[in-house]
């Protein structure tokens, strides 16, 4: 088949497709010749690659041309034409004269500011390794809103002795933990409670001490509230008062909500203990809130 030449370009016309890519016919056409004719040579047996014809002449009975084809650049639009006129040889590969790999033409001219290479992968909190370290604890009651969970690990709660110091400027109630030691000076203010180790659906931890029920005189408002820290080992739970009955009730997430799994700090609970009692751990009978208590000052 012969394609038809245009001004100012040189073109390669196959006419036996079925020697690809060994050995091929070309025609020749220049059309900017300065006489204005078109003067076309025939070339039967151009060798592609660089090997030499048969003959090994240079020339031909028709008065043509035959020579050595070792490379030559074509214009894009001569390569996307023939790309598509040109078939495939015997062993399923591409000609050798088909037009330059748009492929990597759009690799070389693709833009740095290619969305793709910029823009944050969806795993790249993943791929943060940070741990989070407590300067501060909080030991006190899970607020009205908060859903709660209760570390069960080992070494994550125990009893302790506190007291309660309500006389504080400003109506603020100030919780301290006691030494053992000191149970006796503080009196009938002292009680025993259980803390434990908390955190909310923000995963902000806190101790939450709950105060254990007095074998001599029976409190349901203790009792219940043990019985809601129970089930906040288990499930997810919110806490509320009942004036109604006098005692805790709680609740626990719809059975159509799946809840996050707690995430609990690393710190252990003496760490924890320290965070939160710093400055209100009272272990020497001197201290100024036994001396208040006993009236020396």
């Amino acid at each position: 088949m012969n394609e038809v030449p245009t001004k100012n370009d040189w073109e390669i016309a196959v006419s036996q497709p079925s020697v690809l890519p060994e050995r091929i016919n070309v025609r020749l056409a220049n059309h900017n010749h300065k006489s204005g004719a078109n003067k076309t040579q025939f070339a039967p047996q151009w060798i592609v690659g660089g090997n030499q014809g048969a003959s090994g002449d240079t020339t031909h009975a028709h008065g043509g041309h035959v020579g050595l084809i070792s490379s030559y650049q074509r214009r894009p639009h001569m390569a996307k034409k023939s790309a598509a006129a040109t078939p495939a040889d015997d062993g399923g590969k591409k000609s050798e004269v088909e037009g330059t790999n748009g492929k990597e033409v759009n690799e070389k001219k693709k833009s740095p500011f290619s969305i793709s290479n910029l823009k944050v992968s969806a795993d790249y909190s993943q791929s943060i390794k940070a741990e989070r370290h407590h300067l501060r604890m909080s030991c006190r009651k899970p607020g009205k809103p908060e859903w709660i969970r209760i570390d069960t690990r080992p070494h994550r709660s125990d009893i302790f002795w506190l007291y309660e110091d309500k006389h504080q400027a400003g109506g603020k109630n100030e919780l301290y933990l006691l030494h053992p030691t000191v149970v006796e000076s503080v009196g009938d203010d002292a009680f025993k409670a259980a803390i434990y180790v908390t955190v909310n659906r923000q995963m902000d931890p806190f101790l939450w001490p709950c105060r254990l029920p007095d074998e001599e005189r029976a409190n349901e408002w203790h009792t219940t509230l043990q019985l809601a820290a129970e089930a906040a080992k288990e499930q997810w739970v919110r806490g509320r008062a009942n004036m109604g009955v006098g005692g805790y009730e709680y609740h626990t997430l719809g059975t159509d909500v799946v809840p996050a799994d707690p995430v609990f700090p690393k710190e252990s609970l003496e760490k924890m203990l320290e965070l939160a009692f710093r400055n209100y751990y009272i272990q020497d009978p001197d201290h100024i809130v036994i001396r208040k208590l006993e009236g020396r000052q």
